[in-house]
């Protein structure tokens, strides 16, 4: 079953309740105000769930603006909204070199003081089955 969840021209997101994963897929040109307008809207829906995990699709993306502050105030929110400390799995599909170096970047600077594990994928089918074996492993 999906559900749906507030997105922005660029990024959209959908749920799987069932998988307990939420899917977030970009397209086009993503700039620092994307990212943050889309995930800010997400986490402060009322029925916004931190303790799924994440499948984050960049190969719709043709054009990646994100910064490194940027992605600081990603980071900043999400500390902030999940204090609560939900060990959550996050798998990036980051087919380009481009996306794949942006990708990276987030994972260092979400560090390891987070419950969070975050992987960074060249294919679709690679990050679904980490999550899948993550899963089976819970």
């Amino acid at each position: 079953m999906n559900i749906s969840a507030p997105s922005s021209p660029c990024i959209s997101f959908s749920i799987d309740a069932e998988a307990r994963r939420r899917f977030a897929t970009f397209t086009g040109l993503i700039s620092d105000r994307e990212l943050f307008d889309a995930y800010s809207a997400m986490v402060n829906e009322p029925m916004y769930d931190p303790s799924l995990d994440d499948l984050i699709d960049l190969r719709g993306v043709t054009h990646m603006g994100v910064t490194g502050a940027g992605l600081h105030r990603l980071i900043a929110m999400y500390d902030q909204r999940e204090s609560d400390g939900h060990p959550t799995r996050a798998a990036i599909v980051a087919p380009t070199d481009v996306l794949y170096g942006v990708a990276r970047m987030f994972q260092t600077l979400r560090g390891e003081d987070t419950p969070d594990v975050i992987e960074v994928f060249r294919s679709i089918g690679d990050a679904l089955c980490w999550l899948d074996e993550s899963e089976s492993n819970h």
